[in-house]
């Protein structure tokens, strides 16, 4: 396995570890009759992961976006905004992938 695929999969289980709990809660409460949890997690926890080493520049810094978790954690109510976002993304992203066929 390549370095960036064996980063990816650490910044991946960052993410579970911080944001697993959040990330359950708000797809149950929100979005549980467009997402089956038990089918689609490691999807939604692999996009989530993406976007946010991307967008954020960390993916080479596994500390830096450690800590960037903590904070979103930290704000519960912020955090259940950003992961609100990103799974609304994350759905929107199939709908549009539908509507060009």
């Amino acid at each position: 396995m390549s370095r960036e695929a064996l980063l990816y999969d650490y910044l991946m289980d960052l993410v579970e570890e911080h944001l697993g709990d959040l990330i359950e809660e708000v797809v149950e409460k929100y979005y549980g009759d467009y997402i089956d949890l038990e089918m689609e997690y490691e999807n939604v926890l692999r996009y989530i992961t993406q976007t946010l080493a991307g967008e954020h520049g960390e993916y080479e810094d596994p500390d830096r976006f450690r800590d960037m978790l903590k904070k979103i954690v930290k704000r519960k109510s912020v955090g259940k905004l950003i992961i609100s976002y990103l799974v609304s993304k994350y759905i929107e992203s199939f709908t549009e992938d539908d509507s060009d066929l």
